[in-house]
């Protein structure tokens, strides 16, 4: 029973404090929403213009998030702030890639709707040459690779002709037959029989073993020739890398129809709640700095006349 009374008495105490301050607890809140409608509505407004992309890139090169946050950092250079037309481009632009969905979303910030398309379909044009050069550099550091293999090889490939042209002038005076060398040449892809039974197998060996030769010095001079042709012409550089980067358009930019800050109703809703929590303590810290003459004969203190 005394415990039933001290949670009447308490229930009661919080219903005077609220009574008694209920203009404060009213009123501020109020106040609050008023003052944030108002600053809200004066506030410069910015809209949000996205693009959104599926993107993927072909095994070997690097992956997809990497090249999308090298991106993202390079918004906050002073080249992307050159191409882009804008003094902070990280404020104004902004890029966010999902591994998981393999989308990548870009955002541009603008003072009006149509600013902002404007400025997002600048950033798509900025996202698309820098993909460009991006294919020329992989290209242009793959196809260098190639030429540097395919000089070693062209190399090892003359230094066996030199080496095998002398053998065959003095294999060509010697008309013993080998066992040995015709039957592995008996065993090879593309020689007859007549060849096998010559008088002279080892010369006809080596003859074999330098048309090889020849031939892989032709076909590697080939090679490097065309390679060196492609890093002269960026355009099929670029083309050479095929679909090893993938960027397709999913969601091309709009006008947006609202605003994305400030947002009065939102922020009002918000300070309502935030004024009425303030009130709230406000009243009870007011209601503990009062003096004991003034307090609730409910807690069980008597005040003497005196």
């Amino acid at each position: 029973m005394e415990t039933h009374s001290q949670s009447e008495l308490s229930l009661r105490d919080v219903f005077a404090v609220l009574k008694r301050y209920r203009r404060l607890i009213f009123a501020l809140p109020i106040a609050v929403a008023l003052l944030t409608l108002m600053v809200t509505l004066l506030l410069p407004k910015s809209y949000s213009s996205r693009v959104i992309y599926n993107f993927s890139v072909a095994s070997g090169l690097p992956n997809a998030a990497g090249l999308a946050q090298a991106y993202s950092d390079q918004l906050s250079t002073a080249v992307a702030a050159s191409n882009l037309g804008v003094d902070l481009p990280a404020q104004v632009f902004q890029s966010k890639f999902d591994e998981k969905k393999g989308l990548w979303t870009l955002t541009a910030k603008g003072e009006s709707s149509l600013e902002a398309q404007r400025l997002a379909k600048r950033l798509m044009t900025n996202l698309k040459s820098y993909l460009d050069q991006l294919r020329l550099d992989i290209a242009t550091q793959t196809q260098t690779s190639v030429i540097s293999v395919t000089r070693v090889a062209l190399r090892d490939a003359k230094e066996q002709l030199q080496r095998l042209e002398p053998l065959l002038k003095s294999s060509s005076q010697v008309v013993e037959s080998s066992p040995v060398v015709a039957a592995a040449l008996e065993g090879q892809q593309g020689v007859g029989a007549q060849a096998v039974r010559s008088s002279n197998v080892t010369a006809v060996s080596l003859a074999l073993q330098i048309n090889s030769f020849r031939l892989n010095v032709a076909t590697l001079e080939s090679r490097l020739v065309a390679v060196q042709k492609l890093l002269g012409s960026p355009i099929d550089l670029k083309n050479s890398v095929g679909e090893a980067i993938l960027l397709q358009l999913i969601a091309p930019p709009g006008q947006p129809l609202e605003a994305d800050f400030p947002r009065p109703v939102l922020y009002t809703a918000l300070a309502v709640v935030l004024g009425l929590l303030i009130a709230l303590i406000a009243a009870f810290i007011l209601e503990a700095l009062r003096e004991p003459r003034f307090q609730s004969e409910s807690r069980g203190i008597l005040v003497s006349a005196d």
